[in-house]
């Protein structure tokens, strides 16, 4: 049975602490998200280099849509050799992209945290924000 949490930036807990541990303890990670600005990047940089020295693969998603993703984010990105990024570009696609989610893989089980914050700094730490949090078995259903 898979296990449920709401995580809100309250208190002692928020989203950012909750990536930056799952980064570093994960085997592979995805992360789509609508916007990633600099300054939400640098507070999960550290665990990134953590996942990197230790052969962790991910995959980022981010977009175009309201021009709000920094480039200077998504080149810095690009530095980590086993991060795939990919940009939605929603000017050619005609259509926005406002996804929130974060998908890491253990040796049996996902973590997926769905909800509404973005890659930013006041999304990571201080805006009120829902996400949940679910921790299922490969074989569960969520």
């Amino acid at each position: 049975m898979a296990n449920q949490e709401l995580i809100v930036n309250s208190g002692s807990r928020n989203l950012w602490k909750e990536l930056t541990s799952s980064i570093e303890t994960c085997n592979r990670f995805y992360i789509s998200v609508a916007f990633i600005n600099y300054s939400g990047l640098q507070l999960i940089l550290d665990s990134l280099k953590i996942a990197a020295n230790k052969g962790v693969t991910g995959q980022v998603i981010t977009s175009t849509y309201l021009n709000f993703t920094e480039p200077k984010a998504v080149e810095k990105l690009t530095t980590f050799p086993g991060v795939d990024v990919r940009v939605f570009l929603t000017e050619q696609q005609n259509t926005g992209f406002h996804t929130k989610a974060y998908i890491f893989e253990y040796g049996d089980h996902f973590k997926v945290i769905i909800g509404s914050s973005n890659v930013t700094q006041s999304a990571l730490k201080s805006n009120v924000e829902w996400n949940v949090q679910i921790i299922s078995k490969q074989d569960d259903a969520i």
